[in-house]
This record gives structure tokens, sequence and C-alpha cells, in this order.
């Protein structure tokens, strides 16, 4: 009995597609994602320009990142075809959200699994059985990557890296040193300047987010800062409203000699606070006062984390401690701190060294734990609080002549930092789709039978896709390159700057690889949720759904 024409197209008013007509409709959306961003890839790359949202007579948005173009895409005009295409836009901004780059790889790998997988499935083949064999695929070419890898230790490395990431040398050079000095837990942040330049700024010691409670704890009013030199330090959850909770460690601190004090609570007001500044002003005992950073629990954390840097002892509430009762051996001390209105730095914590290693051996262990339960802004935290206890941070300032040029600037580089901490954290792979194209010897050597084989040839033909496509942009013909690479053996690729067959990792071309992972992994999961799709439904249009169907 042959199949109906509506089960090819649909038509008019139509809101449910069946079988081939809606992979077909999916594969559409997701060549059209792919076209869009496949001219992105590689160092001969080409951009995107898109219109803003709002606004006719503002500047097109250039982007040359596949992630972020796809970002852009709300919907194609045909709903079917739209939900292929926000397929590859999910998978894409994934993958950009875990290892910073990757993203184009992932579309180009998922349009190629999927493109051939529909043309085996519509001659006959089973899908179910055609997947178990992708995904046979997957597992070797993970196994593959991590027997391939290799660390990355050296600065001259890690500036290689950032320099592929972000497609600009100097950018590279910065990031390189800014994570050769830091570290790979060193927090890195990316910032906006005025000056149409590009620069980077180291802070010492660990900094927060909390800054002084009352300007007339500054010690220098030229600058409104204050200063502390050798300070002891205190740390507590209590909030400190009267004047009687601090006298008593006051009076020992005078007679210990003590001249500074920093405290940590979390809050002030009333007489403490008044006491804390009369103090300061009659210069008895310099005092500067912060709230606790953070919130809840997380504030506890970072209270934590503060003693254990200074050597102090948190005055719990919860535990039963008493302000009053504070002895001098419950403080903790550093070399310095510093605060001013918005954030406090303290430099040279006197903490015990041991504690700290042990610290953030924890801090590593609830970082793993967020990131499997997908928790990202814990994750980010605890990130950042690692960073933090690793006693580094550095900002990379960047500017451009115009707002266009600095929003592309200012991606590239929050890219890049997260591309070369994956590549730190997971060693590096040979670059320009080697890697991939090396997996398919063992792709092809899996036991399988009937249409399992099917599946194996189909992730070996798409593994060369993104070498393939990064000749291509570079205006040359992919097949005769790619066969010069497999004779030219194991490590050897295509440097597209040079159009020379070329040793990858020797001529500085590699990817991290746990970039190369993460598009692989991505890649084939939305190329298997497209390939195994049966049916389509577009919801019906209610008067509270306005904008997702005509």
């Amino acid at each position: 009995m042959g199949m109906r024409f509506a089960d090819h197209f649909p038509l008019p008013g139509q809101r449910l597609l069946f079988s081939t007509s809606a992979r077909r409709a999916l594969m559409r959306g997701v060549e059209k994602a792919a076209k869009l961003v496949r001219p992105t890839l590689g160092p001969i790359a080409r951009s995107v320009a898109i219109q803003p949202l709002t606004g006719d007579n503002r500047s097109p948005e250039i982007l040359d990142d596949g992630g972020t173009i796809l970002r852009r895409v709300i919907e194609l005009k045909d709903k079917y075809e739209s939900m292929g295409a926000m397929i590859m836009r999910q998978l894409a901004w994934r993958v950009k959200d875990e290892v910073g780059d990757g993203t184009t790889t992932a579309v180009v790998l998922a349009d190629a699994i999927i493109r051939e997988s529909l043309r085996y499935i519509e001659a006959g083949g089973n899908a179910m059985i055609i997947r178990h064999g992708i995904e046979k695929a997957l597992r070797v070419i993970l196994d593959e990557l991590d027997a391939m890898k290799v660390p990355v230790s050296t600065q001259e490395e890690i500036t290689r890296v950032a320099a592929a990431a972000t497609g600009n040398e100097e950018m590279g050079r910065y990031l390189g040193e800014m994570f050769d000095i830091v570290g790979a837990d060193g927090t890195i942040t990316v910032e906006e300047t005025q000056r149409a330049t590009l620069d980077r700024r180291y802070i010492e010691g660990v900094t927060w987010d909390k800054g002084y409670v009352s300007p007339y704890m500054v010690t220098d009013r030229e600058r409104m800062e204050a200063m502390l030199d050798s300070p002891v330090v205190l740390i507590t959850d209590h909030w400190l409203k009267d004047a009687s909770q601090l006298i008593p460690l006051m009076q020992r601190l005078i007679e210990a000699g003590e001249k500074s004090l920093f405290v940590v609570a979390n809050d002030f007001e009333g007489d403490a606070l008044a006491l804390l500044v009369t103090n300061t002003l009659h210069k008895r005992i310099t005092t500067i006062g912060v709230k606790a950073p953070g919130h809840g629990d997380r504030r506890l954390r970072v209270l934590e984390d503060l003693a254990i840097l200074t050597g102090a002892k948190v005055i719990s509430l919860d535990a039963g401690d008493m302000i009053q009762d504070v002895q001098l051996n419950h403080l903790g001390r550093a070399q310095r701190i510093w605060a001013n209105k918005d954030y406090f730095s303290i430099i040279g914590g006197a903490g015990d060294p041991q504690a700290l290693r042990d610290r953030l051996v924890e801090v590593k262990k609830d970082i793993k734990w967020f990131k499997e339960k997908k928790e990202d802004y814990e994750y980010d935290k605890a990130r950042e609080r690692l960073g933090k206890l690793s006693g580094g941070a550095a900002i990379l300032t960047v500017g451009a002549a115009t707002e266009t040029d600095l929003k592309l600037l200012k991606a590239r580089a929050e890219d890049g930092v997260r591309t070369v901490r994956a590549a730190v954290e997971g060693g590096i792979v040979p670059g320009g789709g080697i890697a991939l194209l090396a997996c398919v010897p063992k792709v092809l050597a899996i036991p399988a039978t009937g249409d399992e084989v099917v599946g194996l040839r189909i992730v070996a033909r798409a593994l060369e896709e993104p070498m393939r496509r990064i000749i291509l942009n570079a205006g040359l013909e992919d097949a005769p390159i790619v066969e010069r690479v497999r004779q030219a053996g194991p490590g050897y690729g295509f440097d597209a700057r040079t159009g020379e067959v070329v040793p990858m990792i020797e001529a500085g071309i590699y990817d991290p690889a746990r970039v190369v992972r993460a598009a692989v992994e991505a890649g084939v999961s939305g190329a298997m949720m497209i390939v195994t799709t049966e049916t389509l439904v577009l919801r019906k249009h209610t008067m509270y759904d306005v904008g997702v169907n005509p």
C-alpha cells in the first residue's frame, strides 16, 4: 500500500507528522543550522552577521562562534524544521557552556550522522539497531581520545591553546601568562574597558566582593581605602549589635599590644559598630569590619574558608559560641588586609598549609558533585571558592573601537578562559579534526553484525567531516588532502594556514581533549534523538501561548 502525500509533506493546518516525513523535517532544520555555523570552523573561518532583535538602525552583531550564533536563532519559519534547529541550538550551547569551544564540531558531527542514518533507514534499515552501532562507536571513540591525550604543562603550550581558541595571538599570549601565574584553579575574569586595547592585571591575595561597613574605617581618605598591617582576624556568623559583645575582646587585644583588627560578621549595627568606629578614629585599635560574603549555607562555607586561610576559628552561633568568650587563640592573622567600599583582600594568611590543602580537596569534591548534578550556579560558586583558596586572581580587560567589536572580543575571551582551563585540566589531542580521524580504524574494527555495522560506518564517515569542513573553509578540495593525511600516518594533519601536512602536536595545532570529547558526546546525542524520532506534534495555539504557533 503506497504512502499518502501527507506523510511526506505536511498539509496546511496539520499538527502531526509521522515516520519518514517527521525525520526529514527535523533533518532540514538540522541542515539549516549546520549550514549557518559550518563557515566558522577552522583557522581560516568566516563570520556571521545577525540583525539585532530590536532597533533596525543598530549595527549587526558579528559572530564567529557556533554556539552563540545558534543561540541567536529564535525559530525557523517552518515549525517542524524549527524543532530540528532547536535541538542543534541546545546541544551547541551545552557544549559552549561546559567547555567554551567545540560547538561547531558538535553540530557538524550531528548533521553528518543524521544525514547518513536517515538514508539507510529510508532504505529499510532498523533505526534502533543502527543506534546500537553508533553507541558502540561512541564508547570506543571516548576511550581512544583518553588514550591519545597528553598533558599541558608549559606556558607556551597554554598560549597556543588560547590563541587557537580565541583566534587572537595577543589574547592568547595574555591568557597563557595569566594561567601560568594564577594556575588552573585560579580565578580569571574578563572585564570591559573604554580603551581599545587588551590588558591584564593581577590581584594579590584572596579577594571577596564585600567592602567595609563604614566609611569611617578608611585609612586613606584620598582613595577611600582601608589597610591593616599584620592584623588579627575575627570570623563569626553573629550579628554584632551591642558594644558589650566586643568590649571583653577589645580589652584583651589592648592588653596584648595588638594595634589592628579585621572582623567578618553577618552584620554590624548600633553600639557594636559605633565601638569599632570610635576605636579606629582614636587609633586605639584600627578596625575594618565587613559583612560575610554569600548567603545561607554557602556563607558558612565561605567563613570556614576564611578561617582556614587565616588560622582562625569560626565563632558560630549554631555551635553556641559567644563573642564575649573569644580568646586570642581563636583569632587568625594575616600579613596585610585591604578593603574599599566594594571588596576586601586578605594577603599572607597565617593558616595551616595542610589544612588548606585538605580544604582544597574538599572543595574539588563539591565541584565534581555539583557538575554531576548539573547545578550550574552552585558549580560556579564552588569554582570561585576554589580559585580564591588557591590564592590566584587575574583580570583580562578587553576594549574595542565599536560596541559590536567589544561584544565579540569579550565573548572570545570568555570562551578562551573556559577552553584553556579544559586543556590544563584534561590534556590536549591533535587538532584540526585529526584526533577524530585517528579514531576511524578503531571504530571500523569493532565486532558487529547487521545494521550495527551500518551504524559503525556512519560514525566512521562522520568523524572525517570536521577536517573536511576545515579544508573546504580554506578554499581547497577536501578529498585529496584527506588522502594525503591518511598516507602521512598517525599524528599528521593538515595545517590550513600553510597548506601543508604536518605533525600537529609539534606544529602547535591541538585541541583540549575535554572539548573534543564534549563535542562528540553532544553530536552523537543530538543525532540519536532525531534518528529515533517517529512523530512530531505541534502544540495548539492558545491565548496563553502567544507567538508559539500560528
